[in-house]
């Protein structure tokens, strides 16, 4: 799944006279590219007339997939750009690099024919070059080439510059997403068929957030799959994000990683967790993938809290080589096979050969490689690369030294790689391989060059470098000896890291020294409270102490002219910092949570970044901070002691970004120097912002102020026109709309006292972002709220005063999502027609609703209408279905009607051909028909207390997942019948929870059901990972389980040749119950599997999560198929059974085995398995004389049960269900 193959670095390249667009079009075409997740390279400056284009420029084309070039009137005058166009039209011949010409302002025949300005332009190079010139001539060539090709011609289109450059970037997409569909497999090996797999258990049609994992061993190709996957859909989201190498970079704490995510997401750096960047969340639909992660707390941190923010159809992919981290956290997990044999030579001779087949003369040879390799593509990649070129007498010695292993693991067999190194080179490997994988590159040389490793230009010197590095999590006691390091003087790097603070670790240490000769020293959890005294820090680059006891670390002032980098994150002891101001070099502070530190430390003059947030710091003297005339970010939130900043800061001229979040003591505005771009003083005490202070912030770009509750006014920021972004919400007494320059894009008003929307809100034409939820007070919106053109989103959800929407005056392309939830609306206006675009529309809780405009039926690209809580609402829709005569919300997919009071279903709903998702969750139905979706595939009708009949079972084979549990009053489902041969999704569930009341026959019509759709799934699956799984009251494995016992665990005896290529996987079953009156928490249920040969030795299989048991009854999780217990039924006497179908890919390396063992194990004592089962599925059912040789003997540890074999009745079914498909 390797190559040599790298994908363009960037989608497209941006070609253009600077002079003519930079400042107008070109910079809105690059917003909108990048809007649309497209990655554009654009040039920052331009050479003078004459200059050769640089190097970076040069291989930006080159490493695009597609390029535009904007001819402009002065296009032509600049040599620069003809360079330009030369090396555009060189790749598009040797790269096929694709180019779409865009002519602004131009002529195509005129650039043909160059003739007006384009005329004028050669004329003037024709003076500086003779006629004759090479480059005279290509120039001219190029031109005309590039002007017949098909573009874009502003001249030809009548409409406003901005669809104009909407158009190009959907065309854009159209001509990547068209290159792409091949380029993501170009030399890759054997991952075809994976990126399939995967992409169908993503389901990206569907609208709900799923969680998909992709599980294998180190080089396999989890990354590249990821990665491939990512490229070719990623413009399919409004957001994404990629996060590779999540477990190295979660090493350094996990909220740079969590920043990284919401910088990706938002596009905007130090986002706070607040309202509106929630509510921003909840409305993207988001692409995320965390690459490499082994933990799953890390899963937690970085998407677990933010999960159900996401927006519809959001995928989130998590790659793995532990299948425990992700079985907790992921919908569908896709285990990564090997290579099969022709695609593992196939990527060894792209390596060792370049080229697709080895040299007869080298086949054998080849093959030997392959099976030491056992499949496994990094250790292909790696033994191609390094036999590259070589004889086949060093080939046989390479071989040789890979027979002699002892040890079969591929990492081990990598060393042949690293003995090639010669010494010095095999020095910088293990310092970057132990000390700094993942980190910096700027960090690390600096490290390194401080050990006398000059890494820019190789390696000099003699001195040999000793390094220490121990993981603390491995031990359980340390004991260090006075002298313990002092016995290796020559020692450089010191490593001693323990990120598991909670385990019992017990440190006996005296250390009286250090050598001074170290340069990076990072000890996490220090137990001293003070660094060896003996110790001198002279030549120190960096020192990390996170949470450690230190409590001081020095005591005299220092000349440390090495050091850069201090870092003392949650180090709660420490009292004070030494005096560093004979640093000169030092950069970077991280004194973050030093919660006892109440000083401000002395800090060289240097400094370029110093975070002291979460400390007790009571002052900043000005004395300390105006020396500090090179810091550019200052962190300081939640310091709770602070009440002023010095008004000397604002000569501190290179700072950027001060950040006071949190200091509730904070009164004043602070006095800051007029360069400040980013500054945050939410949550603080601040009453007023004077005039003059705003005014001299002329190059802010973003401003927070939410969260001040004393603050009621803000004077007028009309001057700020670098101002971007204004957050403003929880500021629960500003009752005035801000003026501000028509600059704005983000603006958030969510929580605030604000009473109208006022008419000169169509003045801020690039607002993007506008936030006005939970404005209790809002009673009016004016019209103009709806000419805000780029503004795709507007969030009215809680402004429970508003009664009136006004009116749309006017077609708006742009808006997609209207929410107006728990609002104070009677109706809408009849021209939201006027939204075409509009595709989401939330007025959940509108008590006040009294009607709806029949224009909403011509609402075409609406796909998801939320009415739920309204009572009322279900004859209200009726009447606007049955206004139409033509085709009604022809797009709508997801349709929300719970809790709505509705006796019955409206007929009218069988016209919304289209709706794939209705939820109908706690209404008074008494009896339901499903005849009138004809297209339905998610249902729910959860806690519809008084439902008593599904008139239609067994359910619509297009039907994938229903949820009925809660209904109490369920009774009877009617007799079974041959569901439809087509079962329709690869991934299907059905919950019948608590429904205590079904009487047994319904029971029994469930489990059926279960067994045809199961059967039918095996039959007509592709390749893939599926699953059925049903959930419903009962105390009995069904019958046609072939494998039944007591208790929790099964042992079975295989049948005789019980593996073939038809063998799909297994069915799981367990009948639990709930035996604790506690209520708390959830129970995971996991089936161990094992198979044992007739040696009696056992071959663990991977352990899959089965079910999880919780006693929460409205909180459902879909991304871990969580299933919820009603709390009142705590006791054992309500009993549920729960089935599971798992299919397998890895069974053939079981074959020989004779038998199977399964244990299911709850994760908590309050959930108990009292029954279980197992039954083998085949893709077609065996004849009966084959079936009856797959007897079924259970065994347990403590007792040993049989049961009778299936019911004719049950096999019928079945066989008429196969019957059928073949037919």
């Amino acid at each position: 799944m390797f190559s040599g193959f790298n994908p363009p670095k960037y989608d497209v390249f941006l070609s253009f006279r600077g002079e003519d667009t930079r400042n107008n079009f070109t910079s809105h075409l690059y917003a909108a590219l990048c809007r649309s997740n497209i990655k554009t390279f654009i040039d920052g400056f331009e050479v003078g007339k004459g200059d050769e284009i640089s190097s970076s420029l040069s291989n930006a084309i080159q490493n695009s997939s597609l390029s535009i070039i904007v001819f402009s009137e002065n296009y032509a005058t600049s040599s620069w750009c003809l360079k330009e166009l030369l090396r555009i039209l060189e790749c598009n011949k040797t790269k096929g690099l694709v180019i779409l010409p865009v002519f602004y302002h131009v002529s195509p025949s005129d650039i043909r024919k160059q003739m007006e300005t384009y005329g004028e332009a050669f004329a003037k190079h024709e003076k500086s070059f003779n006629k004759m010139n090479d480059n005279f001539r290509k120039w001219r060539d190029a031109l005309i080439e590039v002007a017949n090709l098909s573009g874009w011609d502003l001249n030809q289109y009548d409409r406003s510059e901005s669809e104009f450059v909407e158009k190009i970037v959907k065309d854009v997409l159209n001509r990547l997403n068209h290159k792409s569909s091949g380029d993501h497999l170009h030399g890759l090996v054997g991952i075809a068929s994976s990126i399939e797999r995967v992409e169908s258990l993503l389901c990206n049609g569907m609208t709900e957030i799923r969680i998909i994992g992709i599980w294998g061993m180190g080089g396999i190709g989890k990354t590249t799959i990821a990665r491939a996957i990512f490229n070719r859909i990623a413009n399919q989201f409004e957001a994404v994000c990629f996060l590779a190498n999540v477990r190295d970079d979660a090493k350094n704490g996990l909220n740079h990683l969590q920043e990284k995510l919401l910088f990706e997401i938002l596009g905007e750096q130090n986002q706070n967790m607040n309202t509106f960047t929630l509510n921003r969340l909840h409305r993207k639909k988001i692409l995320v993938v965390l690459d490499d992660v082994d933990d799953s707390e890390h899963l937690k941190v970085l998407i677990g809290d933010y999960l159900s923010l996401f927006g519809l159809g959001s995928r989130i992919i998590i790659t793995s080589r532990d299948r425990q981290v992700l079985k907790n956290g992921v919908d569908e997990v896709y285990e990564v096979e090997g290579l099969n044999y022709d695609e593992a030579l196939q990527l060894f001779s792209a390596n060792a050969f370049k080229q697709s087949h080895p040299p007869k003369d080298y086949m054998d040879l080849s093959g030997i490689v392959i099976s030491y390799a056992n499949d496994n593509p990094l250790a292909l990649k790696v033994f191609g690369c390094f036999l590259f070129g070589r004889t086949k007498l060093e080939w046989k010695s390479s071989l040789d030294k890979l027979k002699k292993c002892l040890n079969s693991e591929i990492q081990n067999m990598l060393r042949i790689s690293y003995d090639g190194l010669d010494d010095k080179e095999k020095e910088i490997f293990l310092f970057i391989a132990c000390f700094f994988k993942g980190e910096e590159r700027g960090r690390v040389t600096a490290i390194l060059d401080g050990c006398g490793l000059f890494t820019e230009i190789g390696i000099s010197g003699t001195s040999a470098v000793e390094s220490k590095s121990l993981d603390l999590s491995q031990i359980s006691e340390l004991y260090l000896s006075p002298d313990s390091f002092m016995t290796m003087p020559r020692l450089k790097l010191l490593k001693l890291y323990n990120w598991h603070k909670e385990m019992d670790f017990k440190v006996q240490l005296i250390c009286e020294g250090l050598p001074d000769e170290l340069r990076y020293l990072s000890w996490h959890g220090y137990p001293l409270k003070s660094l060896p005294f003996k110790f001198n820090p002279t030549h120190l680059v960096e020192l990390e102490m996170y949470e450690s006891n230190i409590q001081h670390l020095w005591k005299d002032t220092k000349f440390l002219g090495n050091l850069r980098r201090i870092g003392l994150f949650k180090c709660k002891q420490l009292t004070e910092v030494p005096d560093l101001s004979q640093a000169p070099n030092l950069q970077i502070m991280q004194l973050h949570s030093c919660s006892s530190l109440t000083k401000f430390p002395k800090i060289s003059w240097n400094l370029n970044k110093l975070n002291l947030s979460y400390t007790a710091i009571e002052e900043v003297p000005a004395s300390a901070i105006e020396s500090l005339n090179k810091l550019v970010t200052l962190n300081i939130r939640y310091n709770t002691r602070i009440k002023n900043l010095p008004t000397s800061m604002r000569h501190l001229t290179s700072l950027r970004s001060l950040s006071l979040d949190g200091c509730s003591n904070i009164t004043k505005f602070p006095e800051i120097s007029g360069e400040i771009t980013f500054l945050s003083l939410s949550e603080t005490a601040i009453e007023e912002v004077p005039n003059s202070a705003i005014a001299s912030l002329s190059k802010i770009v973003t401003l927070d102020i939410c969260y001040n509750t004393r603050l009621k006014n803000l004077p007028s920021m009309r001057r700020l026109t670098s101002l971007k972004t204004l957050f403003l919400h929880g500021c629960s007494n500003l009752a005035k709309f801000p003026e501000m320059s028509d600059e704005i894009t983000d603006l958030s008003l969510s929580e605030t006292a604000i009473e109208n929307v006022p008419s000169f809100v169509e003045c801020f034409t690039n607002l993007r972002r506008l936030s006005l939820s939970h404005c209790r007070r809002l009673k009016r919106v004016s019209s103009s709220i709806f000419q805000l053109k780029l503004v795709s989103s507007l969030d009215l959800t809680g402004c429970s005063q508003l009664e009136d929407l006004p009116e749309v005056l006017e077609n708006k392309e742009k808006l997609f999502s209207l929410y107006l939830e728990r609002s104070a609306l009677k109706t809408l206006p009849s021209s939201i027609v006027l939204l075409p675009q509009l595709s989401i529309l939330v007025m959940r809780d509108c008590k006040n609703l009294e009607s709806l405009p029949n224009s909403l039926c011509n609402l075409t690209n609406l796909s998801r209408l939320d009415l739920s809580v309204c009572s009322g609402v279900g004859k209200m829709l009726e009447n606007v279905l049955l206004s139409s005569s033509s085709s009604c919300l022809c797009s709508l997919r997801d349709l929300i009607l719970s809790d709505c009071n509705m006796l019955e279903l409206p007929s009218a709903l069988s016209c919304l051909s289209s709706l794939d998702c209705l939820s109908l969750k706690g209404n008074k139905f008494e009896s339901l028909s499903l005849t009138l979706f004809t297209s339905l595939r998610r249902l729910d009708i959860s806690y519809c207390e008084r439902l008593q009949y599904l008139q239609e079972f067994p359910l619509p084979s297009h039907l994938e997942y229903l949820d009925a549990s809660h209904c109490t009053s369920l009774e009877t489902l009617p007799d079974t019948d041959v569901v439809s041969t087509k079962i329709c999704g690869s991934n299907q569930c059905f919950k019948y929870y608590n429904c205590w009341k079904l009487e047994e026959k319904a029971c029994i019509n469930i489990q059926t059901d279960a067994q045809i759709r199961i059967q039918l799934m095996a039959n007509n699956a592709q390749n893939g990972r599926v699953g059925v799984k049903f959930y419903f009251p009962g105390r009995e494995i069904p019958g046609w389980i072939n494998y039944r016992c007591k208790g929790s665990s099964l042992t079975i005896d295989l049948p005789p040749h019980w593996y073939s290529n038809k063998l799909f996987g297994f069915v799981l079953c367990i009948v639990a119950s709930n035996e604790s009156s506690s209520n708390r928490g959830s129970s995971i249920v996991d089936c161990k599997c094992s198979f044992i040969d007739s040696d009696n030795c056992e071959w663990q299989e991977n352990t899959y999560l089965l079910i999880s048991i919780s006693e929460h009854p409205k909180w459902y999780q879909k991304s871990t198929y969580m299933l919820k217990s009603n709390s009142q039924y705590p006791k054992s006497d309500r009993e549920s059974t729960y089935l599971f179908l798992q299919s397998y890919s890895t069974l053939s390396k079981y074959s020989f085995c004779k038998k199977a063992r399964f244990h299911f194990s709850p994760s908590k004592d309050c959930c108990k398995v009292k029954k279980c089962g197992v039954h083998l599925v085949y893709s077609e059912l065996e004849d009966e004389s084959t079936e009856s040789t797959r007897g079924a003997i259970a065994k347990e540890d403590r007792e040993e049960e049989y049961f009778d074999s299936e019911s004719e009745e049950i096999n019928a079914l079945c066989r008429s269900a196969q019957g059928r498909t073949k037919g």
